[in-house]
């Protein structure tokens, strides 16, 4: 199991370089729903901000995909564990 977070891990941070945010975002939400604790995405979504986010702030906020990553895996871990128990 654990090499297959990393196999998607590296995977996911392929996707935030070739294709769209809200792609490699909603990547992000289904992995999150397969693992427990998928905390990897919130490192590809830091680099994601530091890489393309980081001349602007939306919302007035510099690390707004961090943030929301960090929130899908806080709101999706009840979610996770009334689907699969």
């Amino acid at each position: 199991m654990t090499f297959n977070r990393l196999i998607f891990g590296l995977g996911l941070l392929v996707l935030v370089f070739f294709t769209p945010w809200w792609f490699w975002f909603l990547v992000l939400v289904g992995l999150v729903l397969i693992f427990n604790n998928f905390y990897e995405g919130v490192a590809v979504a830091f680099v994601y901000d530091l890489i393309f986010g980081a001349s602007q702030a939306s919302f007035s906020l510099p690390f707004i995909f961090t943030i929301a990553a960090s929130l899908i895996i806080l709101i999706t871990s009840p979610v996770r564990y009334r689907l699969w128990h």
